[in-house]
């Protein structure tokens, strides 16, 4: 490359993206004949789109303008890019409404309830009626569609307006009054002074005879004028490509949230089995909480003949099995206080007679 010259190193403090993007297009910069040459702006100036073109948001796309015009330019280009931001919501509405008109429906706001007409029981039920209530169904209907038509008409009328505000020349003109600003102060600040040298005397004397225009200060502002249009458009495309950036995600999320969806039914499915198997366990839980509390614990043991051991032959008293002699006898008689026969037993007087 050239050396450094005072041109380039102006050129460099006041926009050191751009003094960057033309040292790679290997664009001469220096103030002479040849940079004025028509191919060398053109070159320069697709140098620069490029430039522009490679910041990804609003804040670099800003900090790639020169800097007596970064500042300035910023509001009138953030309203471009809410024009944008605006343009992109109301055609997604548009499309939203359109999908729906080819479905034969309507937003909720033009789906208005039918105002009912109140007719006494016998007119309500003859023909008049019926026809009156059919004509009112009819015309709310033809209203509501029509309503509904004309606020299509109107949100797309809103896209067309703000398209028309985007484009290339109605940016310019947008932008072009913050340019202007710029361009009146630092018109002054940027004059190059016209000195007249004499000799009085013997002496040099210098007398100011007036003032020229820095031609590099002419050469940017030049450049950051036919910029002014681009710059605009390249706000326009970074508001567009960050909707279309969250549109793939908001996509994403919903298919990821059909898939989750689908796997959560599969594993929720019903196992009738398992189904039956509890409502056993839960129907002997019941059982077991009214069985009697003598019963709970009480285990019943079956026997070969099927009879358990609860169900067994009533046991007999201990007084019972006294009476009964060893033998299987008849049991004995029990007798009176000391083994004297009872009294008025007739056997027991006379004893030992005949």
């Amino acid at each position: 490359m050239a050396p450094t010259t005072t041109a380039e190193s102006y050129r460099r403090a006041v926009s050191p993206a751009a003094m960057a993007a033309l040292a790679i297009a290997d664009i001469p910069v220096a103030a002479d004949a040849d940079a004025t040459a028509a191919s060398t702006i053109e070159a320069r100036n697709a140098a620069r789109s490029r430039l522009y073109y490679s910041a990804d948001s609003f804040d670099g796309l800003v900090d790639l303008i020169p800097g007596d015009f970064r500042v300035p330019l910023r509001e009138p280009l953030k309203a471009i890019l809410s024009s944008a931001e605006r343009q992109i919501a109301a055609r997604n509405l548009v499309a939203k409404w359109e999908k729906l008109r080819l479905q034969g429906k309507r937003p909720d706001p033009w789906n208005a309830k039918q105002p009912v007409i109140q007719f006494s029981k016998d007119y309500a039920e003859s023909a008049e009626a019926t026809a009156a209530r059919n004509s009112l169904a009819a015309k709310h209907e033809e209203y509501l569609a029509s309503a509904f038509s004309d606020a299509l008409a109107a949100q797309q009328g809103q896209v067309d307006s703000i398209h028309a505000d985007l484009q290339p020349m109605a940016l310019l003109r947008r932008l072009k009054p913050a340019y202007l600003r710029v361009v009146d102060v630092n018109s002054i600040k940027y004059r190059r002074p016209k000195l007249v040298s004499t000799v009085v005397d013997g002496r040099v004397e210098h007398t100011l005879e007036g003032w020229s225009e820095d031609p590099e200060w002419t050469r940017l502002r030049g450049e950051v004028l036919s910029d002014l249009p681009i710059l605009g458009l390249r706000v326009v495309t970074i508001a567009e490509t960050a909707a279309l950036v969250e549109q793939i995600k908001t996509e994403k999320k919903k298919a990821l949230q059909r898939d989750i969806d689908v796997e959560m039914a599969d594993a929720t499915q019903p196992d009738f089995r398992n189904i039956a198997e509890m409502v056993a366990e839960a129907v002997k839980k019941e059982v077991a909480k009214k069985a009697p509390a003598n019963l709970k614990n009480h285990k019943f043991n079956k026997r070969k003949d099927g009879k358990g051991e609860g169900s067994s032959k009533k046991k007999s008293s201990p007084s019972n099995d006294n009476r009964k002699p060893q033998g299987g006898g008849k049991p004995r008689r029990s007798k009176g206080r000391a083994g004297k026969p009872a009294p008025g037993n007739a056997k027991g007087k006379g004893k030992g007679k005949a």
